[in-house]
């Protein structure tokens, strides 16, 4: 269950499982002809044509398919560089802005080979969503989704029902419906790599995406990479869990897109064997000495009288029983979270009637919410001290804004924050 800073639904908009929206994509690679279509006149004009007139790969894709009535007329093809197109941007100049900040001549003409990015998010898999999917021309056919015990599963989309009254489907609002794929193939529900006729086809594959914006692109949004590659996958992971780790945060820290030439491991008919490829990664320039020193500073910051100071005025505040005010923190369960809603729910209400100045009730307001997640404010003091300062309980602009935060994130979320605290 997820907590936003809404508990209640108010309007329509409400209800809707809102993404951060996409304003520009770009490409790892490129994408060429098959061998069967290399050779087919009328197919190398539309590629060579769509290419001229700034179409997205998708799209020429579906010119193609329109045209020959192939079912994969294109496919990808492993670049040093990054490739753009304009339909794929909201910006108007994004193409343009790209090439002329961005872009290098090393004897192919200008190109684009490494990007200065930022992320939106401090938690490392909010920047990097990943699934295990299969695709048709049409979308998405199954995907892989954990449930709450940890378990992936092995979903779909059902077909919409058909209006008892009416020949045609029921209309919906809000998110789609999904159900547990349960076939001859995966009768459980369950994806096993193993026991999967698609993913052993090569049909479902990775589908990871990096989401992050880039200095001099405009756009209220995100722009977007996609790649299968499971190389990138732990690079990624890697590289941001770490920044995130040493540093609480992964806003502050300014990383670089590039591409670094890499021999990897494959299985094929004949067994392992390895290849060359450029693979996608992700670079820091993060002083590590320098960010261990900070990081170990702020592990002793616990024994100081700042912390101690912090500490007490969250933890005692005036109206508040001394019994709840010792409580221990104790991890929440998804079970558990249903049960403590409802409380929260009751006792953000009575701070409204409660007789408090404003910083206190946004004191006992951030409590609730710690107490609601199961997290101990201590610990969420060190957070906020290595993020705001000292005397951040004591300003209740900072005690909103971070109300406001941390109601947004889920139980995991919250414990991800928080990990290098504790």
């Amino acid at each position: 269950m997820t907590v936003s800073n809404r508990p209640v639904p108010r309007s329509i908009v409400d209800e809707l499982q809102l993404t951060m929206q996409v304003v520009g994509r770009i490409r790892l690679g490129k994408k060429v002809l098959t061998k069967e279509l290399a050779g087919n006149q009328r197919a190398v004009h539309i590629y060579d044509q769509g290419l001229k007139d700034g179409l997205s790969y998708d799209q020429i894709e579906q010119l193609l398919v329109k045209e020959t009535s192939k079912k994969n007329p294109l496919k990808m093809e492993n670049t040093q560089h990054f490739t753009f197109s304009q339909k794929d941007f909201h910006d108007p100049n994004a193409l343009h802005e790209l090439n002329r900040m961005y872009g290098e001549d090393r004897g192919n003409g200008r190109l684009v080979y490494s990007i200065p990015i930022r992320f939106t998010s401090d938690d490392p898999l909010s920047v990097m969503p990943h699934r295990f999917a299969m695709y048709s021309t049409k979308g998405v056919i199954y995907f892989s989704e954990y449930s709450n015990e940890g378990t992936r599963h092995c979903m779909r989309y059902p077909t919409p029902p058909t209006s008892a009254t009416a020949t045609r489907i029921t209309r919906s609002f809000g998110p789609r419906p999904k159900e547990f794929r349960m076939d001859d193939d995966i009768p459980d529900g369950i994806c096993n790599f193993e026991n999967c006729p698609q993913f052993q086809a090569k049909q479902c594959r990775l589908d990871l995406s990096l989401q992050f914006s880039i200095p001099g692109i405009r756009g209220a949004g995100v722009i977007q990479a996609n790649t299968s590659s499971t190389n990138s996958l732990k690079q990624w992971h890697k590289t941001l869990s770490f920044v995130s780790h040493l540093q609480g945060t992964l806003r502050n820290t300014e990383f670089t897109l590039t591409k670094i030439c890499m021999e990897v491991p494959y299985f094929s008919e004949r067994g392992l064997e390895k290849s060359k490829q450029w693979v996608t990664v992700l670079v820091s320039d993060i002083d590590t000495c320098k960010a261990l020193e900070e990081y170990w500073l702020n592990q002793q910051l616990d024994s100081s009288d700042v912390v101690h100071k912090a500490v007490a005025l969250l933890e005692n505040v005036p109206g508040e029983s001394e019994s709840d005010s010792s409580q221990p923190a104790t991890a929440a369960s998804d079970v558990e979270l249903d049960e403590r809603h409802e409380m929260l729910m009751q006792f953000l209400a009575s701070l409204k009637a409660a007789n408090l100045t404003p910083l206190e009730r946004a004191v006992k307001e951030l409590r609730a919410y710690l107490k609601y997640f199961g997290e101990s404010p201590a610990v969420f003091n060190q957070y906020a001290i290595h993020k705001h300062g000292d005397n951040w309980a004591s300003e209740q602009k900072i005690v909103e804004k971070e109300i406001l935060h941390i109601s947004t994130l889920t139980v995991s979320e919250l414990q991800h924050l928080l990990s290098p605290f504790k």
